[in-house]
């Protein structure tokens, strides 16, 4: 809803005399879902995934230093989880086990960020706003192994791989929350932005014993294909 309403505000905003750009924005980094597992685990490791978004953005100054943006961009979100449980003794064995799970996923959205930006100083900007994703694909990896308490490296067990589209009810088709950015103009139509994204929606489905949030921070180059003055 708070998209919507954005989206609105834009496009009540609009006045074909101020001045605006557009062009498209390509950004790398890493990131991962932010997850509480079962607490019986002896540790669970977050890591970073790969984190890469393509889109176009637009924008129109509202003021001398101010300006509000929109951007339609196809992103990818990524996570690389670890997780170790507790040792247990089999009957009649002689030796102590434990569980190792590796966990990859890769999810990927169709975002739009809607961002107010503020000219700090003739090249900095900062910008804040808010992204509503709608997801559309996600593949994960699932490696499990077992680890025996004599040996320094676990023994693989298997491996399951899953490839699944928006309607499996494995994700929520809707993710939401602020956006922080911060760009540098180094050229005249080029631009270095990085952005950091909080998820605020729980994204697992299929699941309530445990939540699950992205989140993400890219680094990347806009490029301003034509600036339309003020008529």
């Amino acid at each position: 809803m708070k998209t919507f309403f954005c989206l609105a505000l834009f496009i009540l905003s609009f006045n074909i005399r101020a001045q605006y750009r557009y062009g498209p924005v390509v950004q790398f980094g890493f990131s991962h879902v932010w997850s509480d597992f079962d607490d019986e685990l002896l540790e669970h490791r977050r890591l970073f995934g790969a984190a890469y978004s393509l889109g176009f953005f637009g924008e129109k100054n509202i003021s001398a230093k101010s300006s509000l943006g929109i951007c339609l961009q196809l992103q990818h979100i990524g996570s690389h989880e670890e997780t170790e449980g507790a040792y247990y003794t089999p009957r009649n064995a002689s030796h102590s086990y434990q569980d190792v799970d590796t966990y990859r996923r890769s999810l990927g959205y169709l975002s739009i960020p809607i961002y107010y930006s503020y000219d700090y100083s003739s090249k900095i900007k900062l910008q804040v706003g808010w992204n509503t994703s709608f997801f559309l694909v996600h593949f994960q990896n699932y490696i499990w192994a077992r680890h025996r308490d004599d040996k320094f490296v676990p023994t693989y067990l298997g491996q399951s791989k899953y490839l699944g589209f928006a309607g499996d009810d494995r994700y929520t088709f809707i993710d939401f929350g602020p956006q922080l950015g911060v760009l540098y103009s180094f050229k005249p139509h080029w631009q270095i932005q990085a952005t950091y994204y909080h998820g605020l929606q729980q994204i697992v489905a299929s699941r309530s014993d445990w939540q699950a949030y992205n989140r993400s921070f890219q680094l990347g180059l806009r490029y301003i294909l034509k600036t339309v003055p003020q008529s």
